[in-house]
């Protein structure tokens, strides 16, 4: 088995091998570039709990006039 630092997550985007697409899936870095067209890097990092969520959009004076 590859070493855990030379491994990818790839989300699926066409079916492959039994697996639908919105699998995910881990390949060998040096194996990527094979899946092009098939898959798409996934993102690891998740916002933490404990971080505020994004501040909703608030009225602007542009917009406040328009109501």
């Amino acid at each position: 088995m590859a070493d855990p630092a030379d491994l990818v997550k790839l989300k699926l985007t066409f079916w492959h091998k039994g697996k639908a697409p919105g699998d995910v899936v881990e390949v060998r870095r040096d194996e990527v570039r094979s899946w092009h067209g098939f898959a798409v890097p996934v993102e690891d990092e998740a916002p933490a709990a404990d971080e505020p969520a994004a501040p909703k959009a608030t009225a602007t004076a542009s917009t406040a006039k328009a109501k």
